[in-house]
């Protein structure tokens, strides 16, 4: 599923992240400042596109997942946008899931 996002109605609650020239990234505007710290781009993963970053952690780089950052998922948990838009990182649309229940709500189980 391909979907382009249309920027929102900027209100003071909310805020974005331009990805690339067609993509935005919508978010709480109290994230702004911390996420502004990374240089977000878009990345492909199956039929989604998310907000990536890369980032050095004990010498190595590492990618992260900016829906991932937001939600604080901890290893081994899903972060599960609850309207399906994977451009909407707003903390009222993640939900931390165990991997079965993330199967479940995409009804792959």
């Amino acid at each position: 599923m391909l979907v382009k996002i249309i920027p929102a109605i900027p209100t003071d609650d909310i805020a974005e992240i331009q990805l690339n020239k067609q993509f935005v990234t919508i978010i709480d505007a109290e994230d702004f400042l911390e996420l502004s710290k990374y240089h977000w781009r878009l990345k492909r993963s199956y039929n989604c596109y998310y907000a990536v970053a890369r980032c050095r952690h004990h010498g190595k780089t590492m990618e992260i997942k900016m829906h991932r950052l937001i939600a604080k998922t901890p290893a081994g948990y899903e972060c599960h946008h609850l309207n399906h838009d994977t451009l909407d990182n707003r903390k009222s649309n993640l939900q931390n899931l165990s991997k079965n229940a993330h199967l479940c709500a995409h009804g792959k189980k």
